[in-house]
């Protein structure tokens, strides 16, 4: 005769395996993936102790990592993403998407600014973590594209772009519109989210050509040292850690610009060149974006910085190439001497592609000596991307030599060929020197890199004389592989006031 079974003669191990397997094999239906294993634990008493959050945070940190990507996470938090945080978070984490897949904060019904404000934090934050699983869930499980979709296109959107247009108004770009412009340029990448690019593209066209209504940058783009305080909203994310997105007009761009590439393509679209080119759609491979996270987070202005921490070395190294846009410039003047959106909306934008060939040197000083910010060649102009114009530049083989106004000599390496011995945070300075070529000419190409926040100015000079100076300021979004995006603007204006303004984005040449 057999002795009865019971879960209390399963050792722990065994019945660890059982709820992970009933849990997982939960998620693939529409109940939440966790019901499974809550239904299990009320077998008996005993079998909910040994089950319960409290007393088994090991099994609830190994369904975190089943369900989402932890590698970000532990390079960038390291010790701090225990399995007491893993399994708290991995509540959090359904509950946010639950609410979600209800539709809560997709719409002006909902009225609490912090619930909604906290569900695209969330969003954000787990689409810069994304290795594959993080996007899948929030897609499959949280509806991510539905929400997002409503939150800006529907009528009743939470983020009332769709009513404020429709009064003539320029729509609002407060901290909610900033996370939930980036989320809607993460969830591109995938064929899962394809929003009505006919509905869409009239919102984003507001965002990325209204030049004077939205700022390019985080930190005041005249500044190149971070000394000047400004005010920064932020939201809570998790571990002590407070996120606020770069530029909501930055992804903007790229959302705008996408769309365009996609109308294109379709039929009877008329094409003002044969061959669309559009930025690179988000790929989440590993580090490349955490040079964009650690932009998100909210740290103190100073000068004491690495410019690693923002920018990967090395990154616009070669060739580029995309577009930049312009509009008539009586519309143009118009929107600045005060006219609605409708006047934006109905303007014509020109595209032109262009293709950049660009070399990137470095000042490599270990991050101790405090010698760092004397050794580096001087600080010029914003309209002259932070170079002066008295500074000479010569390019070797190996590198670039710099010589000042009083015979000053500065010697920066090729990044093909700086010491690997030292850490990236030797680096302390970045010059981008290059050339290239586009519709209206050859053109040649200087710039900087802002080491607080990893802000990129180029300054684009015509060969032919007549063809003027340029001014080319933005990010370089998701890494190497990702794109250099922003506004370029003329050089005549003060760097204090709007100028004639248009926006751009580059990718790597495939």
């Amino acid at each position: 005769m057999f002795a009865p079974t019971s879960l209390l003669t399963i050792p722990l191990e065994l019945l660890e395996e059982i709820a992970f397997t009933a849990t997982i094999m939960g998620s693939e239906g529409q109940d939440p993936p966790m019901r499974s294993l809550a239904a299990l634990a009320q077998v008996d008493r005993r079998t909910y102790t040994r089950l319960s959050i409290n007393h088994n945070k090991s099994l609830y940190a190994k369904l975190f990592r089943h369900f989402f990507d932890i590698g970000p996470l532990k390079r960038r938090l390291g010790p701090l993403v225990s399995n007491e945080w893993q399994a708290g978070e991995l509540r959090l984490r359904f509950q946010r998407m639950s609410r979600m897949r209800r539709m809560i904060g997709a719409t002006t019904s909902s009225k609490s600014v912090p619930v909604v404000l906290d569900l695209l934090t969330f969003c954000y934050s787990m689409l810069l973590e994304n290795e594959g699983k993080n996007d899948q869930i929030l897609l499959e499980y949280g509806w991510l594209d539905r929400w997002i979709d409503t939150y800006w296109f529907a009528a009743n959107g939470y983020s009332g772009a769709v009513a404020d247009v429709s009064r003539d108004e320029w729509p609002r770009s407060d901290l909610c519109n900033t996370f939930a412009m980036w989320v809607l340029w993460l969830v591109m990448r995938t064929n899962l989210f394809m929003t009505d690019d006919s509905k869409a593209i009239d919102i984003v066209k507001i965002y990325a050509l209204g030049a004077h209504k939205y700022s390019p940058t985080l930190l005041r783009w005249g500044s190149f040292d971070a000394t000047v305080e400004y005010t920064r909203n932020t939201s809570p994310a998790y571990l002590g850690v407070d996120l606020s997105p770069p530029p909501l007009m930055t992804a903007a761009i790229l959302v705008f610009l996408a769309i365009v590439n996609r109308l294109a393509k379709s039929p009877g679209y008329n094409q003002l060149y044969e061959t669309p080119v559009g930025p690179t759609l988000p790929k989440f491979d590993p580090t490349e974006w955490d040079a964009d996270w650690t932009r998100s987070v909210d740290r103190p202005l100073s000068l004491d910085v690495s410019i690693a921490d923002v920018y990967r070395p090395g990154s616009v190294e070669g060739v580029w190439q995309g577009l930049f846009t312009y509009t008539e410039f009586t519309n143009y003047a118009r929107l600045l001497a005060g006219a609605p959106p409708p006047t934006l909306l109905q303007s014509i934008v020109i595209r032109h592609r262009q293709t950049w060939k660009l070399r990137e040197y470095h000042l490599q000083i270990s991050s101790d000596d405090t010698a760092r910010l004397s050794a580096r060649a001087p600080v010029g102009t914003s309209l002259r991307s932070y170079l002066p114009r008295t500074v000479k530049t010569q390019e070797d083989d190996t590198g670039l030599t710099m010589t000042d106004a009083s015979d000053r000599v500065y010697r920066y390496k090729r990044s093909t060929h700086i010491d690997k011995t030292l850490p990236l945070d030797s680096i302390c300075d970045i010059i981008i020197i290059g050339d290239g070529h586009s519709s209206w000419g050859e053109f040649n190409l200087v710039g900087r890199i802002r080491p607080w926040d990893g802000f990129i100015s180029l300054s684009k000079e015509y060969v032919e004389d007549g063809r003027g100076t340029w001014l080319y300021r933005g990010y370089l979004v998701g890494g190497g592989r990702g794109n250099f995006v922003g506004r370029w603007r003329d050089t005549l204006s003060p760097d204090h006031l709007v100028g004639y303004e248009g926006c751009f984005t580059m990718g790597r040449r495939q």
